[in-house]
């Protein structure tokens, strides 16, 4: 019996061990061990969820942000009904629902999408339109090359940002910050001059970021895998938001008009439009080009060390002016700042600049890129006019010194800083 028993229990265990292991190869995005591309049949899913229309809206009175499992802009959907204890006026009217839309448009629009981005496994991006030999060049988007981008980020990628880039994969609910949805064509961290109505990132921007991760988030680094992979899943990502930014903004056509049943002028016009944004982010002349660093990098003569403590200090009084500076946003430098609503309707709030955790990089020029064009999407401003007309600072580099001390109780003694 004993004997019987202990067989039937490592049966038991083997068994357990066998469907784990499938899991997790499932949750990698892999239907079979050996299969890494994706079902000729599989079609890109059309958005259902609400299209978050503002970011205006602050979450002040939110104590706290969403819980594991949920999404805030899930919840927000749901606050939006009055028979919801959580329901308030000001907040009606911010969501869109595409299942309000008129039911052919919804089919036709799928079909433009369709014909103009392809599929899973067989992507393209306007083979038709005249732009196609420039994006091909330019933004390395021709078939093969977004093949091999959609296989690798099937295995690398899906499992947090989706299938169709929406940032709702198997794993993202369960980690905070949730993933980037692409769909909203937004991204935060680029080195780029435009207005943020018009700001795409550069590719180096979208390298950057698989290079280096995101610190204080679940963005690993992916610095293991090759640079053509690493390209290869740049031109996929573009993809996906080019798509998505598509469907997004008829989305909102439809939504606000329900009488417009052929949305496929507006496909096109969209398309060339958002093609525009993408090839100029990538000009050379729209690529910040920062002022000469100012600063010794290893100061050793009394004139340096001033030179640095005097930039430090101006950054600290900008910081501080309640009118044009910083604490407007990031209270108590960002000890006590507020919960807010962003463009893609999640809860985030200013960065606790005394915790040494950039999302956008930590070298001195990510830290001014983030100065002078500030972060896309989270509501934080560019400072590349404002600061030096206030006469607070005498450049950009006078605050990057200053976010860069403020983590180091010793460098804050060392320059007159205190802030406790």
């Amino acid at each position: 019996m004993n004997v019987l028993f202990r067989a039937q229990a490592s049966r038991q265990v083997v068994v357990r061990a066998a469907l784990m292991f499938v899991a997790v190869i499932g949750l990698a995005g892999c239907d079979q061990m050996m299969n890494d591309r994706y079902s000729l049949d599989m079609r890109y899913p059309p958005r259902s969820d609400p299209v978050f229309k503002e970011a205006t809206i602050s979450g002040e009175e939110l104590q706290y942000p969403d819980r594991p499992g949920q999404l805030p802009i899930l919840s927000l959907a749901n606050a939006e009904d009055p028979e919801n204890p959580l329901f308030k006026p000001a907040k009606a009217g911010m969501l869109l629902a595409p299942s309000k839309a008129n039911a052919e448009a919804r089919k036709n629009l799928n079909e433009s999408l369709e014909k103009v981005f392809g599929t899973p496994a067989r992507p393209k991006v306007a083979p038709d339109s005249e732009l196609a030999g420039t994006l091909q060049a330019e933004l390395q988007l021709d078939e093969r090359t977004l093949r091999r981008g959609s296989r690798l980020y099937r295995i690398q990628c899906l499992h947090c940002h989706g299938l169709s880039g929406d940032g709702r994969g198997p794993t993202a609910f369960w980690v905070n910050p949730h993933p980037r949805d692409y769909r909203q064509g937004v991204f935060k961290f680029t080195s780029v001059t435009l207005q943020q109505s018009a700001q795409k990132p550069r590719r180096e921007d979208l390298l950057r970021t698989l290079r280096q991760g995101i610190d204080g988030t679940s963005m690993p680094s992916f610095g293991t895998m090759t640079e053509d992979e690493l390209q290869a899943i740049v031109s996929y990502v573009i993809h996906l938001s080019m798509r998505g930014e598509v469907e997004y903004q008829v989305l909102v056509e439809l939504t606000q008009n329900p009488s417009l049943a052929k949305p496929e002028t507006s496909v096109d016009e969209w398309i060339a439009g958002l093609a525009r944004y993408w090839l100029d982010a990538q000009k050379p002349e729209n690529e910040i080009i920062p002022e000469p660093y100012p600063f010794a990098l290893h100061p050793e003569t009394d004139a340096e060390k001033v030179a640095i403590r005097d930039a430090v200090r101006r950054g600290a009084t900008f910081f501080a002016d309640a009118q044009v500076g910083c604490v407007t946003c990031h209270t108590d430098y960002g000890r006590n700042a507020k919960f807010r609503y962003d463009v893609w309707g999640t809860l985030t709030k200013p960065a606790d600049l005394t915790t040494g955790i950039y999302r956008g990089g930590r070298r001195p020029i990510d830290l001014y890129y983030r100065m002078h064009s500030g972060i896309n999407g989270s509501g934080m401003a560019a400072f590349k006019d404002a600061a030096v007309k206030s006469g607070k600072v005498k450049s950009l580099w006078d605050i990057v010194k200053f976010v860069e001390i403020l983590p180091y109780p010793a460098m804050r003694n060392e320059y007159g800083i205190h802030i406790d």
